[in-house]
């Protein structure tokens, strides 16, 4: 035989005998892998019978599901706040009473006004019929 070929032979029979001993190997750890851990220690308390708190307490943020941001129709000076924070309102409900000295000056005024008009018109009225009046009589 020749060197080379013997050579040869020597490397496959190493190697042969190299994957022998991984594959044995490999089955050992694979056998140890399934058996089963050992039982875990674990402590033991008695019962004890007492009551209980059924609540606690925390701290916390909450916030409103709906919420309105009110906004006024007239200008003016808040005279009486009919409701209280938090409680529930309805739709119509009186929630702010204005001062309402002005508005009803500015309405003392408007009908002065008016009233004074319906006299000038009456006044304009009569002078109207008498100056007919007078063209008829052609004085």
């Amino acid at each position: 035989m020749s060197l080379q070929k013997t050579w040869g032979n020597i490397h496959l029979t190493a190697l042969g005998a190299m994957m022998l001993s991984f594959l044995l190997v490999g089955c050992d750890d694979s056998v140890a892998q399934n058996a089963a851990p050992p039982a875990p220690t674990v402590s033991a308390a008695k019962v004890l019978v007492k009551s209980i708190s059924q609540w606690d307490s925390f701290n916390g943020r909450i916030e409103a599901v709906e919420s309105v941001q009110l906004r006024p129709r007239v200008s003016g000076y808040i005279d009486k706040v009919n409701y209280t924070d938090g409680q529930e309102v309805k739709k119509g409900q009186v929630l702010f009473t204005i001062d309402d000295r002005t508005y009803r000056a500015a309405l003392e005024q408007a009908q002065a006004t008016l009233a004074r008009a319906k006299t000038q018109a009456s006044l304009a009225q009569s002078e109207a019929n008498r100056t007919d009046k007078l063209v008829h009589t052609n004085l």
